[in-house]
């Protein structure tokens, strides 16, 4: 059995979400997506022991209720959480914005632009061939 990448994203834009499922569903082979619409939601899954693990998390920054950077602090407070990687995104991508993100732990920040298809397909690539925490757990899952 092949490893799945696991990617939970979290965005509260429809337009976005729609755009990302179009993207995500031309690699549902090789990847599972599981989206969330706020930061409480996707925390809530993250801490309930029956979710599967994350590999990595799509967040963007401005949702509502709990903010991006509030999520990711919390994240990164967890010791059961804080090695998954969290990518912020936002389309301000305001520079103090971005300096916090990577403040508190970020491992990228990515600007939202109208080129967020191609935006995503290059995520995508990146974290398809990225080692991630799950892989050094489960044995026999080695890609090549």
């Amino acid at each position: 059995m092949s490893f799945r990448l696991h990617i939970l994203l979290v965005e509260d834009s429809t337009s976005d979400l729609v755009l990302a499922q179009d993207v995500f569903s031309l690699h549902q082979d090789r990847i599972h997506l599981t989206m969330r619409t706020s930061a409480a939601d996707a925390l809530a899954y993250l801490n309930d022991p029956a979710s599967p693990r994350t590999d990595v998390i799509l967040m963007d920054l401005h949702l509502p209720g709990m903010s991006g950077l509030e999520a990711l602090a919390a994240i990164k407070h967890s010791p059961e959480l804080s090695a998954v990687p969290v990518i912020l995104m936002s389309g301000t991508g305001d520079p103090a914005q971005v300096r916090q993100a990577y403040a508190l732990h970020a491992s990228a920040f990515l600007a939202k632009d109208i080129r967020f298809p191609q935006q995503l397909t290059a995520f995508l690539k990146f974290w398809l061939q990225a080692r991630v925490p799950a892989q050094a757990t489960n044995s026999g899952s080695e890609q090549t």
